[in-house]
């Protein structure tokens, strides 16, 4: 059957109309996304809680996103160079990732970053909270944290410690009790974690508050002094918190999983639907409970409003604590 010429035309115009919906950022029906891998940043150096704990999810996540997720460890600055590659990425739903405290509620406080904290993330989700607390080698001559306290009182600056970056969240939470107490430590920052315990074990440093030093504590190779959490650690019920010592602080640190703003809400539903189920896992669980962690969750809409008030929390205390740079 021949073809009018109205009809030819009609169907030429009706298809470039579908290469340009196509063409539009976002306009990809929700089943065919993902078609490609994505990008999994992790915010601190590989080998620790962070990477670790991140690769177990994203592999369970894969089996059931039908595409890899492809992890990029971009350590640096507290967190802050990783969030800052990609915050700054497409939103297409193609790169994710990791964030804590100190890249959302402290670094924007202290330096220019490129992202604006509450504008330029869109939170997934909470993964968990970090054990934080203040951990030396176990043939340290500290036994208490007192014992140090008392010990710093007296030799200002002689205790070393490393932290996972400079305005990271264990850096700046020890910072805050060394405030507290009146004490000065002289910190050493790495790109992560992983590094700083090993350094402590090493014996370059006296100590480490990141959470790196669970499997090391649980190995009696490292001593943990204090607990920085509201409450003890579930894995080490022994340890008190500084409350208990009778500091009145009590500081919590979360990792939780990002995407740039404006990725297409069906996109995000997908990729929170995937790492939900993958957290579900119980052989994700039992990464959890092996890293010591503390299994709290939030969605997305709830981190929000945690990163909103850690935000201004913060920047309270550094600017009461004069730990604000004038180049910010």
């Amino acid at each position: 059957m021949k073809m009018s010429k109205e009809l030819r035309n009609l169907m030429v115009i009706v298809c470039a109309l579908l290469v340009s919906l196509v063409s539009i950022p976002g306009y990809v029906c929700a089943d065919t996304f993902p078609s490609k891998p994505v990008d999994y940043v992790v915010v601190f150096a590989a080998g620790g809680s962070t990477d670790v704990i991140s690769r177990g999810l994203v592999e369970i996540a894969s089996r059931e996103l039908g595409q890899p997720f492809v992890v990029l460890n971009k350590p640096g600055g507290g967190g802050s160079v990783g969030v800052s590659y990609w915050a700054s990425a497409k939103p297409d739903g193609y790169t994710i990732g990791t964030f804590t405290a100190g890249a959302t509620e402290i670094q924007p406080h202290l330096i220019k970053v490129p992202y604006d904290p509450l504008k330029d993330i869109e939170p997934i989700m909470q993964l968990f909270e970090y054990p934080q607390g203040f951990a030396v080698r176990a043939d340290s001559p500290f036994k208490t944290f007192r014992e140090l306290v008392e010990y710093v009182k007296q030799n200002p600056g002689k205790v070393s410690y490393g932290s996972s970056g400079t305005g990271g969240a264990p850096h700046i939470f020890t910072e805050i009790v060394a405030a507290k107490l009146n004490i000065k430590l002289t910190h050493v920052p790495f790109k992560g974690g992983a590094p700083a315990a090993a350094a402590v074990l090493g014996g370059h440093i006296m100590a480490t508050p990141c959470a790196d030093f669970v499997p090391y504590v649980k190995g009696k190779t490292m001593r943990l002094l204090v607990v920085y959490n509201p409450k003890r650690l579930g894995d080490f019920p022994e340890v008190p918190t500084l409350r208990e010592l009778g500091y009145d602080l009590a500081l919590s640190n979360y990792m939780g999983i990002g995407a740039p703003a404006g990725v297409p809400k069906d996109r995000l539903e997908k990729l929170y639907g995937v790492l939900k189920n993958a957290r579900e896992d119980p052989g994700f669980k039992e990464l959890l409970k092996k890293w010591s962690v503390e299994d709290v969750f939030r969605p997305g809409d709830e981190l929000a409003k945690v990163i909103m008030e850690g935000y201004e929390d913060r920047g309270e205390i550094i600017e009461k604590l004069g730990l604000r740079k004038s180049s910010k």
